[in-house]
């Protein structure tokens, strides 16, 4: 902009167009700032895919609910949400449903706990003796060829009476492992079919990140999980692939960006203690710590009826639960299906590829864009620059410092007085007029220090502009570099739990 002149502006129609064209620039180079610092302040998020070979991968936990899910008794055509309807013959230990009083209809039904004998068992009780042991369930397993690298935990579901989770001891394991090989063992000796062809008799397998947990609800908190029914009478070989995504949390979707944070256990556990708190007791199907099992029919009813599926859905809201910023998914791969003569389902699952996709979501703007767009807008626009603007300050600062030493010269006036002292008055006398000379000769010489002193300021501070240029430009530099290694040190620390 040093080609403008503000002052002769209006002058002639060329200082004109040259004002209307300066005009429009600082307009648009206005706007194109701010919608810079907008960004900066709310940067658009992008997303991006990505391919990696791992020599190492996490390996997923397995749940594993048998079905029919307890004793005695066989299951409806639902698979999902499998029901008590009559025992089987011959029967297994078919005696054991009137010692605690529970009718045929089996436990999900809230009608059938009216006269169990609440006074002389627990429900825990019960539970433990209907259900089936993890040696009744899974004889024999390894992980990585050993039953030692993997822990094992069981947990009550109403519909799916007790489950087993298998978790990898090692966080990573080598890609080309053994895997899993579970033996899953069924005491149905014949393989019944229902209407849609599936055998009744079988397996439910989830598939999940190991933070995850199964919560036996058809709702979205499962979403995250593989599934696969095994029947009995088959031999299964899975292969498995895994796949990474990374939102960014923001206030408008926001999310949990711990690595240890698990949607499911969040609205598990929240569910959990909604319910017991509200009816003041719990179940092996909804435990709570702090409350003791419920004592009678009320109780169980009411509590078996907050934990219906649609009254189930109004506590998660109440919850609010964020998602999850890191999310693992596996999905498994049918490699193959064998018949075999013996009453359980046999199961391999294991990585057939090191290949991990990554979606990640990343921001779309950062400080090394909106350098570059000052730069541009300020720099095309405008004409400035690093340089020029380095250049713009020490002017302002040797014009401030010149200033500073003219106004120690005085204002000009003793020139005057000095001239005024020489002439004498005319009418005085001899030593008069020598005494005054004497004192024109010593001011003229003060006053021509001082100016000399003047000049010396200025030719010194015209010698310190090139340290001045190169100390701004050194303290430019630093900042620039800076900002781009704190940006960098920023989206380095992004995501580091599922890289």
């Amino acid at each position: 902009m040093a080609f403008f002149h503000w002052r002769n502006s209006l002058n002639s129609p060329k200082q004109v167009l040259k004002l209307v064209a300066v005009t429009i620039c600082l307009c648009i180079a206005s706007y194109q700032l701010s919608e810079c610092f907008s960004k900066l302040l709310r940067p658009p998020i992008s997303t991006r895919y990505s391919f990696s070979l791992n020599d190492t991968l996490e390996f997923p936990a397995v749940t594993i609910c048998r079905t029919p899910p307890y004793k005695c008794f066989s299951l409806n055509d639902t698979l999902e949400f499998p029901a008590v309807t009559i025992c089987r013959t011959p029967p297994y230990k078919s005696n054991f449903y009137e010692k605690y009083g529970l009718s045929a209809d089996g436990p999900t039904k809230s009608s059938s706990w009216t006269n169990f004998r609440f006074h002389n068992y627990t429900m825990k009780q019960f539970f433990d003796e209907a259900t089936y042991s993890f040696n009744e369930v899974i004889p024999f397993f390894g992980f990585d060829t050993l039953d030692t690298n993997a822990e094992v935990s069981s947990f009550y579901l109403l519909h799916f009476g007790r489950c087993f989770t298998l978790t990898p001891k090692n966080l990573t394991t080598e890609w080309d492992s053994t895997g899993y090989f579970l033996y899953l063992a069924h005491s149905d000796l014949v393989k019944t079919l229902n209407d849609q062809g599936v055998s009744i008799s079988g397996f439910h397998v989830y598939i999940h990140d190991r933070k995850e947990v199964f919560t036996g609800n058809g709702d979205k908190v499962d979403s995250f999980l593989d599934y696969l029914y095994g029947e009995t009478f088959e031999d299964i070989k899975l292969n498995l692939k895994i796949s990474v995504y990374q939102q960014i949390s923001t206030k408008e979707s926001y999310c949990n960006d711990s690595c240890d944070y698990s949607l499911s256990r969040c609205q598990l556990k929240c569910l959990q203690g909604m319910i017991t708190e509200q009816v003041g007791c719990s179940t092996p199907w909804l435990p709570n710590p702090n409350l003791q099992d419920c004592q009678n029919y009320n109780d169980t009813r009411l509590l078996m009826a907050a934990y219906d599926t649609f009254k189930r859905v109004d506590y998660l809201k109440e919850c609010a639960c964020p998602q999850a910023c890191n999310i693992k998914i596996y999905n498994h791969y049918i490699h193959s299906i064998k018949d075999i003569t013996r009453s359980s389902c046999e199961m391999t699952i294991k990585f057939n590829s090191n290949l991990v996709t990554t979606m990640k979501e990343v921001l779309g703007y950062d400080w090394n864009l909106f350098l570059s767009d000052l730069g541009g807008s300020l720099g095309f626009l405008l004409g400035i620059s690093v340089l020029g603007l380095v250049n713009m300050f020490e002017e302002t600062v040797n014009i401030l410092l010149c200033k500073r030493n003219d106004r120690k010269g005085g204002n000009g006036s003793i020139p005057e007085k000095i001239e005024n002292v020489g002439k004498g008055d005319e009418n005085s006398s001899q030593n008069e007029h020598e005494d005054g000379m004497r004192i024109y000769f010593k001011q003229k010489k003060m006053f021509e220090d001082d100016v000399s002193s003047t000049k010396m300021g200025c030719v010194f501070i015209s010698s310190r502009r090139r340290c001045l240029r190169m100390m701004f430009r050194k303290i430019i530099l630093v900042l620039i570099i800076w900002i781009i290694a704190f940006e960098r040190r920023l989206l380095g620390l992004s995501f580091t739990c599922l890289d």
